[in-house]
């Protein structure tokens, strides 16, 4: 088993973490479409060209498929597709940069047969299409289905979600309990995902589709690959000085008996309480509660059934978020999911000069990444230049709404005058004005802001 800690989760990741599962997960789905007539048959025995196929949408709704050797496995991939995208492949190749040495694997008890990433390596993993889920069975218009995957090599963040009726089910989950996986033939036609799964599809490029199957048999055992699954959990902790969320993976074998328990005891008791003294608050199995301290299950997480007050009381721990009255009542139809499948992909890295990065929700970081060109580009004096610089970083932590939008354009075009040949002092204090009268409104999270422009406007008069 491996985990490893993913970086902190801003308000925005937050936000899109919970989107998606009040509105769109229902206890009732549609069946599969059946009218006219499907397309012909097309073979695969790779995950690699199945997938291909499907991003260059030469398989469309309707389209039948036959899948030859394919391990069937009861983990879902938490991003279906993105593991083969290029923008998946970048992110994990950038999560290199972010091991872990030696020294703090000592801390963490992992032992060097391990890959260990830092929060922004493993971020940068969960880009990449790492983690799964693991769902009860769902209902297509009065017709038990359950939700699988299919994969060439056993890897189930890898494979195509499939959705197996449930006679087809009480053939092959015996050996999926006993194995792993059940290797086996599969015929079915590709149609759009229950929307229950659309919260999944988070990724633009991928097709939203699922192999509804009509036929499914084992052809052996299915030790031929040793089975991976890759869960993720959130957790809260205060070790960096404040009441934060977090995320972690953690790798385990399904064919070895104990080997989940094992997994999930570990990230718990050595990884989350020890090393980061947090408490887990999500975990990823809607069939089995994993985690005793977690606050929110997943299958409550799905259903929509968590209480506004205790939403309420978990959100006003977490300072970065503003207005936690104003974030339920915007994000009472959102809800937590489970894995740190979707909190990454609001967040972009931002270099911020001499090697240094930090993090931004997307929708501010491109003007965030431009006030520290111009400062780097600049001549200014050094005083004046390390406090723009602590001012841009702290506008990095705003939530992104539009207040969090109006101070870091108010503060980029302040940057901007002041990184001028000849800038006006006037102007730049008028647009630093403004951001502090728009940070006034938002709390605590923009203290820094407030404080720093102070300063800044000091230095200017």
């Amino acid at each position: 088993m491996d985990a490893s800690l993913v970086k902190n989760i801003n308000y925005e990741d937050t936000a899109i973490f919970f989107e998606g599962h009040f509105s769109s997960l229902k206890l009732v789905e549609s069946n599969p479409q059946e009218s006219g007539r499907p397309h012909s048959t097309s073979d695969f025995t790779s995950n690699n060209y199945l997938w291909d196929a499907v991003m260059d949408e030469r398989i469309r709704s309707g389209h039948r498929l036959h899948l030859r050797g394919f391990y069937v496995m009861e983990w879902l991939p938490r991003s279906p597709g993105l593991f083969f995208t290029e923008q998946g492949r970048r992110a994990r190749r950038q999560a290199e940069k972010f091991i872990i040495d030696k020294r703090s694997r000592r801390l963490t008890g992992i032992s060097d047969h391990y890959t260990v990433y830092d929060p922004y390596g493993k971020s940068s993993m969960l880009r990449g299409g790492i983690g799964c889920v693991r769902l009860k069975d769902i209902n297509l218009n009065g017709s038990k289905y359950w939700m699988f995957t299919a994969t060439s090599n056993a890897v189930a963040h890898e494979g195509l979600p499939i959705a197996v009726p449930h006679e087809a089910y009480s053939c092959i989950i015996d050996q999926i309990a006993q194995e792993g996986a059940a290797f086996c033939e599969i015929s079915g036609v590709i149609d759009f995902a229950p929307e229950r799964l659309l919260s999944l599809y988070n990724q633009a490029h991928i097709p939203q589709v699922v192999l509804y199957v009509d036929n499914i048999r084992s052809i052996g055992h299915a030790r031929l690959e040793r089975p991976e699954v890759t869960a993720g959990i959130m957790f809260e902790s205060e070790y960096e000085g404040r009441a934060s969320q977090y995320a972690s993976f953690v790798t385990f074998d399904p064919s070895r008996r104990g080997d989940l328990r094992d997994a999930t005891e570990w990230i718990e008791s050595e990884y989350v309480s020890s090393l980061y003294r947090g408490r887990i608050i999500l975990d990823f199995d809607e069939q089995v509660k994993r985690f005793e301290s977690a606050k929110f299950s997943l299958q409550e997480t799905l259903s929509g059934d968590i209480d506004d007050n205790e939403l309420r009381n978990f959100l006003s721990q977490f300072r970065r978020l503003g207005s936690v009255e104003a974030f339920i009542a915007d994000y009472r139809k959102l809800l937590l999911t489970k894995n740190g499948a979707t909190i990454i992909i609001a967040e972009k890295v931002i270099n911020i000069g001499d090697g240094n990065t930090i993090s931004a929700p997307v929708v501010i970081a491109d003007t965030i990444q431009d006030s520290f060109k111009a400062i780097s580009e600049s001549q200014t004096p050094t005083d004046l230049r390390q406090l723009l610089e602590s001012l841009v970083a702290e506008t990095a932590k705003l939530p992104p709404d539009d207040k969090g939008k109006k101070v870091v354009g108010d503060v980029n075009m302040a940057v901007k005058e002041l990184t001028r040949e000849e800038p006006d002092n006037d102007i730049a204090t008028r647009y630093l004005t403004k951001a502090k009268a728009v940070a006034t409104t938002m709390g605590e999270v923009a203290a820094p802001i407030l404080s720093t422009a102070e300063k800044v406007i000091g230095l200017l008069t």
